[in-house]
């Protein structure tokens, strides 16, 4: 298992992840697969989001039903038009001077919302990433 910094973000995913979606599963319907992961009720995301940040096997192993159909479910939607979107997170002065550059390519190594509206996702964070998609970029995102 490897641990990622939260702030830090590397460019590769770690070996449990990667393991995981190798997995043969049946994904579930599209249509409840997103719907599950937008209920605020269940967490889902945020127990998932934080056993991919730290590669913890158990709690991925556990969801890979769930991993997997979020992963096809987003690819099979892929919208690879141009786009600006916005991400708030809540960080310290200290970790953003240090760890983020204006321009710097990261890949979050999370499933992540972003708004098309900057002040909706700065009421998430006191810290704005502005994110240019591109039509060539190597990211998968539906909306």
């Amino acid at each position: 298992s490897c641990g990622i910094s939260r702030f830090l973000l590397p460019t590769v995913r770690c070996p449990c992840y990667r393991e995981i979606i190798e997995t043969n599963i049946k994904c579930d319907p599209e249509n409840e697969t997103f719907s599950k992961w937008t209920k605020e009720d269940g967490q889902c995301h945020r127990v998932i989001n934080t056993a991919l940040l730290s590669d913890d096997y158990e709690i991925l192993k556990n969801n890979v039903q769930f991993i997997n159909s979020l992963r096809i479910a987003i690819r099979n939607n892929n919208e690879k038009e141009p786009i600006e979107v916005y991400r708030g997170l809540t960080m310290t002065s200290e970790h953003v001077n240090q760890e983020y550059k204006v321009g710097l390519q990261f890949l979050w190594p999370t499933f992540i919302s972003t708004s098309r509206n900057r002040d909706v996702a700065h009421g998430f964070g006191n810290y704005i990433f502005e994110i240019d998609a591109s039509a060539d970029d190597s990211t998968y995102r539906t909306d």
